[in-house]
């Protein structure tokens, strides 16, 4: 496979690859139905490369072909409080600041509908939400103001109306995400539509060295630099980009416009992100071989473990590390769609927090940093009191 040079935001040649991770699972939305599946699940290579020009980093050997949207995809963090809490905060400040209420939304990338649904119940309005992977259920269950449709939004749908259009954790992913943007500006056409845009925040990622972020399903690591130079270059008038839930995400607000030849200028956010990289680049090893010392400790003390938190972040580190179910036994996660399924790569079984009380471990690894307040307390909930490493 011959690797990409160019940058997928702008086009300019990239500075070349700066960190590399092999053989990681190609995604975290689909796990398995048994253990043999899991342990022979689909890897790919990651090797980010960086754009000096816009800010933009991508995985030069990414091949988008291993990706599979399909019904099964869960990523879903509703069933986290303080993820609830977020959405309920972002959705009375998008329905405020574009007056939603009885208009209609259309939703791109809408997974099984939560989003969607909380705008609609306190709008009142009808929404529109496509995704491939919504389960049968899913896709008849809209109530009367609700329409699901099980397919990727494309040209084809353009005629579908719209007051406001959001799209969530979609654009990361996409080999082409200009292709994307113009798609939606040419469904946009001549109206005046507000879009919300929502991706990973690689700002965080690479300043805060947050290794376990980078997964093979991105491959674009948006800056807010990047993000806003995308969507001017393919017609929008970015309003605002800014961090949110707790610096993890970036959201993009912007409406049409004419493509913008000279986009705004965001040289101080380009240089931050080279600065974080090249501390990246120097700091990576270091920082990896240090947990590979504290992972052998623990072995070496032939303590129970487990991990908690079976996304992405979780996938990538019991990879990196080839942390077989020997070492850490089970991976603990509250979306009952991922319980009784196998992680890729690794083979370890997803189990209810309940599922402790027999267990009983003597280490857990809080897989995402995010959650740890609330895992913790979920922890002691269960009368546990475990040692606690939180990547």
């Amino acid at each position: 496979m011959r690797e990409r040079e160019a940058c997928p935001v702008c086009a300019a040649p990239s500075t070349g690859v700066f960190f590399s991770l092999p053989r990681i699972p190609v995604q975290d939305g689909l796990l398995w139905q048994t253990r043999a599946e899991a342990l022979a699940s689909p890897l790919g290579d990651i090797r980010l490369s960086f754009c000096s020009s816009c800010g933009h980093i991508f995985n030069a050997a990414f091949e988008p072909e291993k990706i599979r949207y399909e019904r099964g995809y869960d990523i879903s963090l509703h069933h986290s409080k303080m993820y609830r809490d977020f959405i309920d905060g972002l959705v009375a400040r998008l329905v405020a600041a574009y007056d939603l209420r009885g208009k209609t939304v259309l939703e791109i990338a809408c997974g099984n509908g939560d989003f969607l649904r909380e705008i609609c119940a306190r709008t009142g309005g009808h929404g529109t939400g496509f995704d491939p992977s919504l389960r049968p259920a899913e896709a008849g269950s809209g109530a009367e103001r609700l329409t699901f449709v099980p397919e990727l939004y494309s040209a084809k749908h353009a005629s579908e109306p719209a007051d406001f259009v959001c799209c969530r954790h979609l654009l990361q992913s996409l080999p082409d995400p200009g292709g994307f943007a113009d798609d939606l500006r040419q469904a946009i056409g001549g109206r005046r539509i507000p879009i919300y845009i929502e991706v990973p925040n690689a700002s965080r990622m690479f300043q805060d060295l947050v290794f376990w972020y980078i997964t093979y399903e991105y491959f674009s690591f948006f800056s807010g630099a990047s993000l806003a130079r995308l969507f001017e270059l393919h017609g929008f008038e970015v309003g605002t980009v800014e961090p949110c839930f707790e610096g993890n995400y970036l959201g993009l607000e912007a409406w049409p416009s004419a493509p913008a030849s000279r986009p705004g200028a965001r040289a101080p956010e380009v240089a931050r992100m080279a600065n974080a990289v090249a501390v990246f680049e120097r700091e990576a090893r270091r920082l990896l071989d240090q947990w590979r010392s504290r992972l052998d400790a623990v072995r070496r003390s032939g303590k129970k473990s487990v991990a908690w938190g079976a996304g992405g972040r979780a996938i990538t580190f019991l990879s990196v590390f080839e942390l077989s179910d020997d070492q850490v036994a089970y991976v603990v996660d509250i979306n009952p769609n991922r319980q009784g399924l196998y992680l890729p790569k690794t083979g370890q079984r997803v189990v209810s927090p309940d599922f402790l009380r027999k267990e009983r471990p003597d280490v857990v690894l809080i897989t995402n940093s995010t959650f740890e307040k609330e895992i913790r307390a979920q922890i002691g909930a269960l009368g546990l009191s475990p040692d606690v490493y939180v990547l």
